[in-house]
């Protein structure tokens, strides 16, 4: 049975790593870059010397690329890194500015200067075969992905990676995100259905919450925070197979968290989402050629 305090401390987990409703469904959106080669995942961050920095792993040419928009204006796109085989389906930015790239294996790279091409620091394998990584998620000392449905882990030790190895943990995984309390938020799908589950990073077989059952996802397929600050944090959202769906909180009776999916962008067949520092949705639909940006409250 719940008890007062265990309904409160639920309900303020939920609050902070989940986000209570609000926002709208976003505008039609706008073509952000063109001209990719089949592009499968972006990161985005602050540009160097201001704008909006895209980068977008392009599977069909097997090559890692970034653009800087200020504005409507572009900068010249860069190719931050080249002949990546098998394609790249992964990105993410760490909190130092490391860029990790992954496919079956994990690469770290830094960048360091605009306009030139990245330097590719360490290469990280995996301790067992797999087909390859899906999300990246670099946090503290660790880059966790997830990889054929479960959770991965290697340590950063200064300019090396070490061996990727599987964490024991129950369920598929879908997708990951961090936050800037420190904790590893997970989408998975288990026998009851999709759920959130907030992972401490030293401690990934433990979760720092019981797991919060997720309604309203059919096929989900990714998991990020919105940019924009919250009173508490920035909502999760995750990308289904229609487009974007927000994570709305709630605390039934019973003191038990549930989370509600409703959906705040349309795309179709969409394969990696991100959100910018501008608060701006930028998003990849499948067989593409195109980042689209949405603009809006979400």
């Amino acid at each position: 049975m719940s008890t007062p305090h265990r309904a409160r401390k639920r309900l303020a987990w939920a609050v902070a790593f989940v986000g209570m409703a609000g926002g709208a469904m976003a505008a039609e959106p706008t073509v952000a870059l063109d001209g990719l080669d089949n592009p499968a995942a972006i990161a985005v961050r602050e540009g160097p010397r201001g704008g909006i920095e895209l980068v977008v792993a392009e599977a069909g040419a097997g090559r890692v690329t970034a653009v800087v928009l200020l504005g409507e204006m572009r900068q010249g796109a860069v190719t931050l890194a080249d002949g990546v085989a098998p394609a790249p389906a992964a990105l993410a930015w760490s909190a130092d500015g490391s860029l990790y790239v992954a496919n079956t294996a994990i690469a770290a790279y830094a960048v360091e200067r605009p306009a030139l091409p990245a330097t590719q620091r360490s290469v990280a394998e995996a301790a067992t075969p797999l087909h390859r990584f899906t999300a990246l998620a670099p946090i503290g000392e660790f880059v966790y992905a997830i990889g054929d449905g479960a959770l991965w882990r290697c340590r950063r030790l200064a300019d090396r990676l070490t061996e990727i190895r599987r964490v024991e943990t129950s369920g598929d995984f879908i997708g990951l995100a961090t936050n800037r309390l420190g904790y590893l938020a997970a989408l998975t799908q288990g026998q009851v259905g999709h759920a959130l589950l907030f992972l401490d990073p030293e401690k990934p077989n433990a979760a720092a919450t019981d797991a919060i059952l997720v309604t309203g996802l059919k096929e989900p397929t990714a998991l990020a925070y919105g940019a924009v600050a919250r009173p508490s944090e920035p909502r999760l959202y995750a990308l289904d197979h229609d487009g974007v769906y927000r994570l709305d909180a709630r605390v039934g009776a019973d003191g038990f968290a549930t989370a509600t999916a409703v959906q705040v962008a349309e795309a179709a067949a969409p394969v990696a989402m991100a959100f910018g520092p501008d608060g701006a949705l930028y998003l990849i639909e499948a067989d593409g050629s195109q980042v689209l940006r949405f603009a809006g409250d979400f």
